[in-house]
């Protein structure tokens, strides 16, 4: 476990930061509390820590203060991270000086520390190991700072001389996006390390070439702005060498990363607007869907759709489910993915047409007296865009929400057909004389036409069609026994809109007409 000491004048800085990063999961212990620079030297010479937090202003001694004293006095020094108010980012190059590894602005944010730690903890790995960690120090927070939007002018002005950005030079951010890590894992530590190793590997590959500098962008994804041999280099320079940091990935790794080529740019300007274009590449994810580098260019040529999916699709998979139809879902949702690539849907539209066939598997399932919350996927399903995911990923987990679905609602209907069924035949001895159909009782008992009829024969031996007629007939021959309706009239009771048609299905049952066989009775008498 790694030796943490926190060092702040307010006792409930410190314990906030206690009760918000879970210390034991990321491998790190608080060992140690202070309120000043003072009495934090003297803990540190005592207990050794491996990372110091520790506020820049405090009474006494304060943070900046102590880090010098430690620094000069050429002892054990551990690693530094400072938290900072906007008021003292003036002191960030006093900080760099000390070889701060991290700072970060107040109000402290729990996934901004958290990724601090991870990386700190893995720096000092790497150290014992004696090999070369990306430039995960001051240098990755101050461009972190930078790109949150947390510094002003003024002092992005201060952040771009800190990094050495020069204007002679161009400069390129290219975004690193880990996709499908699964949901609820991305807080997790050894998903956050998984990061940091991937940061290593990849600054490996580029750091014999040209200075980088590799910062955090969230915690599944990381950029690195790096500069090219000279100005002026082409777009495809740029996408080849990111093509060159996939490669460099571990090979299981590669199908689940997006490299995001951002616009290069000269000095200051260059360096903004290329993040900026950078992270907005990541909404052409699914309509350039397959490929692994996205550049700028190449999304200019493509016009993102706001659209809803097609409504005839969704119908189509919604009835392949009710149907309980692998092969039909599969095809579905194929063709619903083949839209969100050939017609550019951008994620807004892709994940307003995932929530349409969600919604309406959750009809289904309620209307057959089921709990949708009893689907165990439903949870990651209704989340799946709080985390990064490509089309094969988003599919493969729709698929799998969609056939725990399915087999939900045939176990729903099954159990409930033991009643049901017998409920519709009494529908149809009580409404006999109603115009019916199999359809329109499927509506009335919720459930679909085609699995109702197969039900019904396979309980009563009959089909719902010849059933009905039965019913029909029998109490029209019973009408035409007992009163005197004409046979327009007796067609209209037993329910024959047509008197021509029930003629016709009468004949067809007693191989008589219906006044042949009252005929008949009197000729009896």
């Amino acid at each position: 476990m790694m030796k943490v000491i926190l060092v702040d004048d307010e006792i409930f800085v410190r314990k906030g930061l206690l009760a918000l990063i879970p210390w034991q999961r990321l491998g790190y212990e608080v060992v140690g509390e202070a309120d000043d620079g003072e009495e934090a030297t003297k803990l540190i010479e005592r207990l050794s820590p491996d990372v110091v937090i520790t506020d820049i202003r405090m009474p006494v001694m304060d943070g900046l203060r102590m880090i010098g004293n430690i620094r000069d006095n050429g002892g054990y020094a551990p690693k530094f991270i400072i938290i900072s108010g906007y008021s003292d980012f003036k002191y960030a190059q006093q900080a760099v000086r000390y070889g701060v590894q991290d700072f970060i602005l107040k109000p402290i944010d729990e996934d901004e520390l958290t990724v601090a730690l991870i990386r700190i903890k893995d720096m000092i790995e790497e150290e014992h190991r004696g090999k070369s960690a990306p430039r995960v120090d001051f240098d990755a927070a101050l461009l972190e700072s930078w790109y949150s939007g947390a510094v002003n002018e003024e002092m992005a002005s201060v952040t771009a001389e800190l990094l050495d950005i020069r204007q002679d030079k161009e400069y390129c951010c290219i975004l690193v996006e880990r996709n499908n890590i699964g949901f609820g894992q991305e807080r997790e530590p050894w998903a956050i390390e998984q990061m940091s190793d991937l940061k290593r590997i990849l600054f490996e590959a580029i750091a014999p070439d040209r200075k980088a500098i590799v910062y955090d962008a969230g915690l599944s994804a990381f950029g690195l702005l790096t500069t090219q041999g000279a100005p002026g280099d082409t777009v495809q320079e740029w996408e080849a060498f990111a093509a060159r940091m996939l490669w460099a990935t571990p090979q299981e790794l590669r199908p689940n990363m997006r490299l995001y080529v951002g616009k290069p740019g000269m000095g200051v300007a260059g360096v903004t607007e290329s993040h900026k274009t950078a992270k907005e590449l990541v909404q052409y994810k699914f309509a350039l869907d397959g490929q692994s580098v996205i550049s700028y260019e190449e999304a200019s040529r493509v016009s993102l759709k706001y659209k809803q999916s097609d409504a005839k699709l969704n119908a189509e998979l919604m009835e392949a489910i009710e149907e309980g139809k692998e092969l039909a879902v599969r095809a579905a949702i194929d063709k619903l993915f083949e839209a969100f690539t050939v017609e550019k849907f951008a994620p807004e539209s892709v994940q307003a047409s995932i929530a349409q066939s969600v919604l309406g598997i959750t009809k289904i399932v309620r209307e057959l007296d089921g709990d949708e919350n009893e689907l165990a996927s439903l949870k990651a399903m209704m989340q799946w865009s709080n985390e990064p995911k490509t089309a094969f990923g988003l599919k493969s987990m729709i698929i799998a929400f969609v056939m725990e679905s399915v087999a939900y609602i045939t176990d729903k209907r099954k159990y409930r057909s033991k009643g049901g069924i017998q409920k519709v035949k009494q529908y149809i001895e009580a409404h006999y004389h109603e115009n019916m159909s199999l359809k329109s009782i499927s509506k009335t008992f919720y459930m679909n036409p085609v699995y109702l009829g197969q039900l019904f024969k396979k309980t009563y031996g009959v089909y719902f069609n010849d059933y009905l007629l039965e019913i029909r007939i029998t109490e029209a021959k019973k009408l035409l026994r007992q009163t005197d309706l004409k046979v327009y009239e007796v067609a209209e009771r037993v329910g024959f809109c047509n008197p021509d048609y029930f003629v016709t299905q009468f004949e067809k049952v007693e191989h008589k007409t219906p006044t042949e066989y009252k005929n008949s009775l009197l000729t009896k008498k």
